[in-house]
Order: C-alpha cells, then sequence, then structure tokens
C-alpha cells in the first residue's frame, strides 16, 4: 500500500441530474469506489454546492492525490454556474492539478480516449457530443423544459402522461396505468394517489426519471403501450 500511495491516486467524479459518482484509482490499478450521492445540477438542484462538499469531504483519497478529473453537469452551459463550480472545486482540492468539465464531456473522454468521436448519451436528460480532434460538437442538453428527447426524463413524463390518460379513460391501454403505477403507489392507481406521490417527491425530475426502467422492463414483456412506435 506505502508504494500505490507513493505513485499517487487520481480521482475521478461524475456528477448527473439524479446521482453523483466518485471514484479513486491508484498507479498500480487499485480501485477504491465507487461512492454515490444525490445529483448535483445546479439548474434543479439549489443545494448542489453543499452536496459536493459533503461528498468529497466524507470520502477522502486513500492516500497521496496526483489528479483530479471532475465531470459537473451544467458546467460550460452558464459563466454563473461554471465560475462557481470550478471555484468550489479549486476551494476542495487546492494542492491537487484537476481538470473540470461538463459531465458528457467526461463520458466522451472516457469512452474515446483522447480521439474523435461520436457520443450519444442518454441519462436522466440527453446530449450528443462529437469531437473530430479538431472541433467539438454538441447537441441537445437543453433539460426537461425544451426537448431532452429519449431521456429517462423525457421516457418517465410520457408514461405518465398516457397513464393518467388511461386512469382518465382517455386512453385504451388501462392495463399500462396498472403495470406502471402499481408497484410505485403500493396497490391500484387512483389519481388522488398519484399526485400526492408526485408532488411528495424531494425531486421530481429523478423520481420520474427513474421510471423509465420500469417502462423499458413492460416493453421487454411485449407491452404494447411500453414498446417504442415502429417508424
Amino acid at each position: 500500500m506505502t508504494g500505490q500511495a507513493a505513485e499517487g491516486w487520481v480521482l475521478g467524479l461524475d456528477g448527473g441530474g439524479s446521482k453523483t459518482a466518485l471514484a479513486y484509482v491508484s498507479g498500480a490499478g487499485e480501485v477504491v469506489g465507487p461512492f454515490y450521492a444525490p445529483g448535483i445540477n445546479p439548474f434543479d438542484r439549489p443545494e448542489w454546492e453543499a452536496v459536493l462538499r459533503a461528498f468529497l469531504t466524507g470520502h477522502p483519497a486513500p492516500g497521496p492525490l496526483a489528479r483530479a478529473a471532475l465531470g459537473l453537469p451544467g458546467y460550460g452551459e452558464s459563466p454563473a454556474f461554471s465560475a462557481r463550480q470550478t471555484a468550489v472545486c479549486t476551494e476542495l482540492l487546492p494542492t491537487c492539478p484537476h481538470s473540470v468539465m461538463n459531465d458528457v464531456e467526461a463520458a466522451f473522454t472516457g469512452a474515446f480516449t483522447g480521439g474523435p468521436g461520436v457520443l450519444l448519451l442518454a441519462g436522466t436528460g440527453s446530449m450528443a457530443w462529437a469531437d473530430d480532434g479538431a472541433n467539438q460538437l454538441r447537441v441537445g442538453g437543453w433539460g426537461e423544459g425544451f426537448g431532452d428527447e429519449g431521456s429517462a426524463y423525457w421516457t418517465g413524463r410520457r408514461a405518465l402522461g398516457l397513464a393518467s390518460q388511461a386512469l382518465d379513460g382517455r386512453h385504451a391501454d388501462a392495463d399500462f396505468a396498472q403495470a406502471l403505477l402499481t408497484p410505485v403507489l403500493g396497490g391500484p392507481p387512483t389519481q388522488p394517489d398519484l399526485l400526492m406521490w408526485y408532488y411528495g417527491q424531494a425531486h421530481v425530475r429523478s423520481a420520474v426519471a427513474t421510471l423509465a426502467r420500469s417502462v423499458d422492463d413492460l416493453a421487454g414483456d411485449g407491452q404494447p403501450t411500453g414498446r417504442p412506435a415502429s417508424p
């Protein structure tokens, strides 16, 4: 362990809309983590800074830290937020060389190890990131108010819309509403129970995004409304 620590550790942090992950890797390839925390998107998480501070200080490096890379949601999309994100990371890692970047850029770099390519990321939100070695291009990532088509939130939101229509009798597939909502609500879905669930969430966007997994499971089982429409 002493030899590994002497080579230094690298910190990797992947922030997102629903969760944040952190891991350390030693020069010898030993991995400590991953550890998890809530999302830290400054656009819809007013507490993002407190979460990031508690997360990093609560999981210190196992040895001398040689380098850190932090992929942060929303970075580069708002001058004010980006400046604050940079300042917080510098304060938390005052002696460690570190890079702060958008979380999708971090995913792209990890996927293509610095080479050219195109990455389509669909998590809580969605974005495409491309780099030919000379130019970078990003498309999407506007947030749920504008689109984020294909993302987990987009999928969950559409599923809730169809399920609510079924409960009203405006959609023919009542089985879809039952299959999607009964596990969530703990019983047959009703309008009051669904409204209480929705407005009782600490972070609605993350809660709705989790429904995408259920939609995927239903689609895999052949449930007609859960399956994607034919092109």
